[in-house]
């Protein structure tokens, strides 16, 4: 069976790796104190647009979440679809700005002054969206961008801090941090763009990036972490982007066992710090503690997708109440999870 990480798709356009063959299944996950279980498919929701765009980003505040629906076909139709907090469709629109359609967009995030960001691969942008300008019934109007931050070269993913600083990863090998929206609003430094390879490397002393995809911070902004699928780990950085620790197997191989990924593509936090991984071609999302302990795997499959069981997630957030959203790229569903 043939699985393509994000990378590859974000490049229908063209980036990593296709990991081919016949898969062991993931080892089985350990217990722990705190586990989810499957409340529903948003997917499903009465009045969703049909179409053969699949959701990537996807961004939870305030009672609402927002997917971005991506077009695989390069048509140029990608929109981005609300829900209520109870999982009912509310609305949709089409992201625009001067700097083109959107075609194949990544993730998303929410800040707390009242902006929806989006990580725009194809137009290497990220733009900002005024939440208040979002169409409040099913309209699937125009929305056009508030701000547009150009110059990155394939931005995938995209979140901010308590403060409003965003932080991007680029595809091309970089992770940025950006000025807070309305304060200077522009580049702030380039960051970790060191010499090192991870392959065999010396993960501490500067390591480059061969196509970072997810990245997470957290509120406070003196945590950053960043997903690396190609090479099969989750990197921990400081606020001042200085190398901590790496999540996952060093040496860069792919794996079931618990606590170890294959491919994985993004990242998120809940209120508490503990982080959650898309381990991809595992089927799974991991739960790992502040200090990087495993916890435990959800909607663990390998084999279909059914009430919450994964075949290939992509992008996880988490809401105020620490329920986790995971968009699922071949059934093109977003599934809830509640923490038990």
């Amino acid at each position: 069976m043939r699985r393509i990480s994000l990378l590859i798709l974000v490049g229908l356009l063209g980036l990593t790796q296709i990991n081919c063959g016949s898969k062991s299944s993931p080892s089985a996950p350990v217990s722990s104190e705190a586990s989810y279980s499957f409340i529903t498919d948003l997917s499903l929701a009465a009045g969703t647009p049909l179409s053969s765009n699949v959701p990537l980003g996807v961004a939870a505040s305030n009672g609402k979440i927002y997917v971005g629906y991506a077009d695989l076909s390069g048509v140029g139709n990608y929109y981005i679809s609300v829900f209520d907090r109870a999982g009912n469709f509310l609305a949709y629109f089409s992201p625009y700005s001067a700097y083109g359609d959107p075609i194949f967009a990544g993730g998303l995030s929410v800040d707390k002054f009242g902006h929806l960001y989006m990580a725009d691969y194809y137009n290497a942008t990220i733009h900002s969206f005024n939440i208040d300008a979002i169409p409040a019934t099913i309209s699937g109007e125009a929305v056009t961008a508030a701000f547009t931050y150009n110059g990155i070269c394939s931005p995938t993913d995209v979140k901010t801090d308590a403060s409003g600083i965003l932080y991007v990863a680029d595809s091309c090998g970089a992770i940025y941090s950006l000025y807070q929206h309305g304060n200077n609003p522009g580049f702030g430094t380039s960051n970790v763009n060191g010499s090192v390879s991870i392959n065999g490397g010396d993960l501490g002393s500067g390591v480059s990036f061969s196509g970072p995809l997810g990245i997470a911070v957290n509120p406070a902004g003196t945590r950053i972490y960043v997903s690396e699928p190609q090479f099969n780990v989750v990197q921990v950085y400081d606020g001042d982007f200085n190398w901590l620790s790496v999540i996952g197997d060093p040496s860069g191989a792919p794996s079931t066992a618990t606590g170890k990924f294959d491919g994985p593509e993004a990242v998120a936090l809940d209120n508490a710090g503990n982080l959650f991984v898309t381990d991809s071609n595992n089927s799974r999302v991991q739960e790992f503690s502040p200090s990087g302990a495993y916890l435990t795997s959800i909607g663990n499959t390998a084999t279909s997708v059914s009430n919450g069981e994964l075949f290939f997630p992509v992008f996880p957030t988490l809401d105020e109440n620490n329920n986790l959203f995971v968009t699922e790229f071949y059934s093109a569903r977003t599934f809830e999870y509640g923490l038990n």
